[in-house]
């Protein structure tokens, strides 16, 4: 769990590299250790709680099926049924949350001012109405994925940057949608709309009435 933690920090500079690939930046290698290089207590703090809420959710199979692996006086269906039912309950608990998590990094990137716990808060806001959308987009690559495995996970060289790169943009329009209340507390009250980091997904922010819409790829309105 640990060295998962810790090896999240790369998720940073992996979005980075797409973000960049998808803004027509320069993407280059070194993007990938930008988290470790400028934001890494941040991104760290990011992975912990990715990577707890996912252990949090699977412990309850992990230690029935355990159980039923040991076979120590269990009543076999009994035990099977049960780590059915952790398994679904798990997964209902986990998706929903990880969904809304989902724009933590790009956050990240562009707001590095703001702690690991407003980045997540400010990613559940930007994901309201959203995660079936993404949900969909993701189970969508299902059956890319059991191809790859005919093919011995070669096809993984393609697919994961394909995926990756369609979930930016998907990100992306899910963030260009009228948004109410979202960055008020941020931007209205606190006084401090601001240029956006040049690494970021480059929001446009235009406040009406408090909603806010967001552009990716637009920091040419900040100069």
């Amino acid at each position: 769990t640990l060295l998962s933690i810790f090896a999240g920090v790369f998720q940073t500079g992996i979005t980075l590299f797409y973000l960049n690939t998808a803004c027509n930046r320069p993407a280059v290698t070194a993007n990938l250790f930008y988290g470790f290089k400028y934001l890494f207590k941040k991104s760290l703090g990011i992975s912990a709680v990715l990577i707890l809420l996912n252990t949090a959710c699977t412990l309850p199979f992990d230690i029935c099926y355990f159980l039923l692996r040991s076979g120590k006086g269990f009543d076999t269906i009994t035990m099977a049924i049960l780590c059915i039912v952790l398994m679904v309950i798990g997964m209902c608990i986990y998706i929903p949350l990880s969904l809304g998590l989902s724009q933590a990094y790009y956050l990240l990137l562009d707001f590095p001012q703001y702690n690991a716990m407003e980045l997540m808060k400010l990613s559940f806001r930007i994901m309201k109405g959203h995660k079936w959308e993404l949900f969909c987009l993701q189970m969508s690559f299902l059956p890319l994925g059991f191809l790859c495995l005919l093919s011995f996970g070669i096809g993984s060289l393609w697919l994961v940057p394909y995926m990756n790169m369609t979930q930016t943009f998907s990100g992306s329009d899910a963030e260009r949608t009228p948004i109410t209340d979202i960055y008020y507390d941020y931007y209205v009250c606190k006084n401090t709309f601001h240029k956006s980091n040049a690494y970021g997904m480059c929001f446009y922010f235009v406040h009406y009435e408090f909603s806010v819409f967001l552009s990716p790829c637009t920091l040419s309105h900040f100069r």
